[in-house]
């Protein structure tokens, strides 16, 4: 089973979620995070969210908000809204000025940047599978572990690596940084569940 889903739900506010012409509620979100997380063990979620929809204040952001840091998506990207003529936002009441909107998407990805870093630093230590991508010199090699999709999540950065692109190579994290980590290879690929595990296995 993929252990990766990318859910886009967009926002939280109920009343936000009801302008997008969207059939779910917070109530729905959360249920849905705790029964993946718990049903599948070890998963990574991903989310995009917009900020700045026509009709979203203050407090309607805010609450987006406390939601990132709540929910603790592995991975989220934030937009502005974009206001496109002949959609049904276009002409919607209480258009949010761009300021705003670029300020909000500030603070939600400085949000995420924080939770991110905190993850990427727990992993220290832990060894797990990578998928090396690229090569280069002295020993350097790039790729990404099974909780990184490509071009948007970061990567494991080898250094000591002998082998060749598309080699699955087992690797003991030994630093992190807010989108990437660094690790050197720790033998043939494991079999730990979800292919991470401590330095004790």
């Amino acid at each position: 089973m993929c252990r990766y889903l990318d859910i886009p739900v967009q926002h939280v506010d109920e009343g936000i979620l009801r302008r997008m012409g969207r059939t779910y509620g917070p109530d729905d979100i959360h249920r849905m995070l705790d029964r993946l997380r718990s049903g599948v063990p070890g998963i990574f979620l991903r989310t995009s969210l917009i900020v700045g929809f026509p009709g979203e204040t203050r407090a309607a952001f805010e609450r987006l908000l406390r939601f990132v840091h709540d929910a603790r998506w592995d991975y989220l990207g934030v937009f502005p809204y974009s206001r496109e003529e002949g959609t049904p936002a276009f002409r919607m009441p209480s258009q949010v000025p761009e300021r705003r909107k670029e300020e909000r998407a500030r603070r939600v990805r400085d949000a995420q940047a924080d939770l991110l870093a905190a993850r990427n630093a727990s992993l220290v230590g832990q060894t797990l599978d990578v998928l090396v991508e690229k090569t280069g010199a002295r020993g350097k090699a790039a790729g990404r572990h099974r909780g990184q999709a490509p071009e948007v999540d970061g990567s494991v950065n080898l250094s000591r690596f002998d082998g060749k692109p598309g080699s699955i190579v087992r690797a003991r994290v030994t630093g992190a940084r807010e989108w990437d980590l660094r690790a050197v290879p720790a033998g043939p690929r494991g079999s730990a569940p979800g292919g991470f595990s401590s330095d004790s296995d």
